[in-house]
């Protein structure tokens, strides 16, 4: 299967899966996503921590973002123009 690449450069903030709990946890979203309350701000899908691909802040309001390929691309996108 042919994976999917982005085009343009992005800066990335990443964090090691050791460190996931503790960020989540001073985010205010940790029993958030492991509960799987949240949904992916592009496809709508449940988010948990086996597929939280990434986290947004909007307006000053963190959205959780799938780890699918495509969802991932698509935020990416939108930070870009958010950034403008």
């Amino acid at each position: 299967m042919a994976r999917s690449r982005l085009a343009e450069h992005v800066d990335v903030v990443a964090l090691h899966d050791i460190d996931l709990e503790e960020a989540l946890h001073k985010l205010g979203i940790y029993d958030e996503i492991v509960g799987g309350v949240l949904s992916c701000m592009i496809c709508e899908d449940r988010v948990d921590l086996g597929n939280l691909g990434a986290l947004m802040r909007i307006n000053g309001k963190i959205r959780v973002i799938c780890d699918k390929p495509t969802c991932i691309s698509t935020a990416v996108k939108m930070s870009k123009v958010l950034k403008e």
